[in-house]
């Protein structure tokens, strides 16, 4: 990622009730609070404690804490048929 930019990428170090910590690849630390939309939705909380515990890193926007909604893993398949 451009240094500087505000899209960066980091892993789920820890869950605090409704709070994400994350780490970014320059060691920041970035508190995340869980998006209002998804607050009782247990898929998305089971989600993020496989990817804390497997350690992947997804993007995130340093500047306005969030999760980033869309990336290239919410395209449809059938945008790529030929």
């Amino acid at each position: 990622m451009e240094k500087g930019s505000d899209i960066v990428s980091a892993k789920v170090i820890g869950i605090k009730k409704q709070k994400f910590i994350c780490e970014t690849e320059s060691k920041e630390i970035l508190v995340i609070k869980r998006p209002l939309k998804l607050k009782s939705d247990k898929i998305f909380t089971q989600i993020m404690f496989d990817i804390l515990q497997n350690e992947l890193w997804i993007p995130v926007n340093r500047k306005l804490r969030r999760f980033i909604k869309y990336d290239w893993l919410d395209i449809s398949v059938k945008q790529f048929a030929f």
